[in-house]
């Protein structure tokens, strides 16, 4: 078959980074809206960090404990001061998905 196309798996397409590159400004703003308050001094920016990595290891306190070298009940705080600043429950898939989505968008407007 001279027209087969190779096979593709679907972790190796950018479709996030594909449809948050087409956000216009306002969307894309409205996007990170509920993430702004963990931007504003380096205490917050350490609560960012943590979210991030919570989310990356896929909600796992263990893992993301252990990847940020910090105790579970430390993770926990933490997530309960994201949730208190940002009005996301990273026990709710939903908010889960804003969350993942506000910071592919923010870390998409830094490489920009």
């Amino acid at each position: 078959m001279a027209d087969a196309r190779p096979v593709v798996e679907f972790a190796g397409l950018p479709t996030q980074r594909l449809i948050l590159q087409h956000l216009d400004p306002a969307a894309r703003a409205a996007l990170t809206s509920p993430l702004l308050p963990l931007l504003d001094n380096d205490a917050t920016l350490v609560l960012l960090r943590s979210l991030r990595v919570f989310l990356s290891e896929n909600s796992s306190w263990e893992a993301a404990s252990s990847q940020l070298g910090i105790h579970r009940h430390t993770l926990r705080q933490r997530m309960a001061r994201v949730e208190e600043l940002t009005g996301l429950s990273v026990s709710v898939t939903e908010d889960r998905v804003i969350a993942w989505l506000a910071l592919q968008a923010l870390q998409l407007g830094d490489a920009q």
